[in-house]
């Protein structure tokens, strides 16, 4: 943190991170989870007809604080960054618990588990401060696709900064050509 971040940080690039660490995660601690990437918006997410569960990182918000000094373009900008989680009642059907969706919210608590506790605390590439959890709500449950899903929000900061003008005096290593 400090000195390695970049000069300027995507709005989408927090998502990059996220999808990196949450992949490596699930091969590490063998989730039950079909898919991790990256998706526009909940739309995007919603058009993949997978019966399996799976999860998408979307960009929420950028916001960016006051300059601490006047006429200083350093600025620290906070990233939302939402996890959609998508899960299917396996025990669909009438009369049965998982045609209420009950089936389905168990496993998302499971998997928003396993995404808490690789997300939270954890110090995204570029970013100033660990990453922290926002909030978490209900999106919608589909009834004829017997899907649950979910968004929880974190937030990482980074800082942007305009880049420093080269150096005109003589070349690092002494050669004058």
């Amino acid at each position: 943190m400090g000195s390695d971040v970049s000069p300027f940080v995507s709005p989408l690039q927090p998502c990059d991170d996220f999808v990196a660490r949450l992949a490596d995660q699930r091969a590490e601690r063998k989730w039950k989870m079909d898919k991790i990437q990256s998706a526009a918006d909940l739309v995007s997410a919603q058009a993949d007809t997978s019966k399996r569960d799976r999860v998408y990182v979307v960009p929420l918000d950028t916001s960016a604080a006051e300059p601490a000094i006047i006429g200083v373009t350093e600025q620290q900008l906070t990233h939302g960054v939402g996890v959609i989680f998508a899960a299917r009642n396996r025990a669909a059907g009438p009369g049965r618990r998982g045609a209420r969706g009950g089936a389905a919210l168990n496993d998302i608590e499971a998997h928003r588990h396993n995404v808490a506790h690789a997300l939270i605390g954890w110090c995204a590439p570029g970013a100033v401060f660990p990453t922290t959890y926002r909030r978490g709500t209900l999106l919608r449950f589909d009834a004829s696709a017997a899907t649950i899903w979910w968004q929880d929000e974190y937030q990482v900061e980074t800082r942007w900064w305009p880049e420093h003008e080269p150096s005109t005096g003589d070349a690092p290593d002494g050669d004058d050509d």
